[in-house]
């Protein structure tokens, strides 16, 4: 039994390093362990917009927030390496310790895929990162003889379709 052989330091490492490895689980914030495949959490759906007041009769807008339900749905990502007990025995150096960084780099690389471009993701996740900015019109298009800066910074760039979205880039 390969749990067997495994120390429990070294699991509780991969736990913690994995996330390093990842671009996006880096970024995201951590949530609580979930307690089955699924749970719902409320997320903010759309952000208030602050208004200027001009001179003293001035009128104060309003503006609204809003929530909307999420589901996330948790699968299993696993990784196993497997080593012969005449493998460790006959070792001159510390196994785990060449394995669980590249265990941790494969955690990342296969999480950053599969949520940000789709690859090999779970069939029950929503679609990827890439797919959904598609669908909502966050994209551009590149010509013959790409200006990157306005693809990204100039009027109809990436970064005014973000602010389109409500959010400050």
């Amino acid at each position: 039994d390969a749990e067997a052989i495994i120390r429990e330091q070294v699991i509780s490492t991969i736990f913690q390093d994995a996330p390093k490895q990842s671009t996006f689980m880096s970024m995201a914030r951590k949530l609580p362990n979930m307690t089955s495949n699924q749970t719902r959490m409320r997320v903010l759906d759309f952000l208030p917009t602050a208004y200027w007041v001009d001179g003293d009769t001035g009128m104060k807008q309003t503006t609204r927030q809003a929530w909307d339900n999420v589901f996330i749905e948790a699968a299993e990502l696993a990784v196993i390496v497997p080593i012969s007990e005449a493998v460790l025995d006959d070792a001159e150096f510390d196994i785990f310790g060449e394995i669980t960084p590249r265990v941790n780099e494969a955690i990342g690389q296969r999480v950053d895929s599969a949520i940000i471009f789709g690859v090999n993701r779970p069939r029950n996740w929503q679609n990827d990162i890439i797919t959904l900015a598609r669908q909502a019109g966050n994209n551009v298009t590149v010509g013959s003889s790409p200006d990157y800066y306005n693809l990204l910074l100039g009027e109809g760039g990436v970064i005014s379709k973000v602010e389109e979205d409500g959010y400050m880039a």
